[in-house]
């Protein structure tokens, strides 16, 4: 069974970086491992992603690939 979803801790994220966890993550893992914000920055695949949405312009939508 996961920990978090409705009942867990949240965190607002922009739609962009939503379906970039999601698709860098299973559901499992994020329960499981990354069930923070502080655990998904120290995740090089989430400091790497968290790091260049902070070098772009305002509330700009990119697109999502999954891996």
């Amino acid at each position: 069974m996961l920990k978090g979803g409705k009942h867990g801790p949240q965190a607002k994220r922009c739609p962009t970086c939503h379906h970039e966890v999601y698709a860098l993550f299973s559901e499992g893992t994020l329960a499981k491992q990354l069930n923070s914000i502080e655990a998904l920055k120290a995740e090089p695949q989430g400091a790497s992603h968290f790091s260049w949405v902070r070098k772009q312009s305002g509330s700009a939508q990119f697109r999502v690939r999954r891996w």
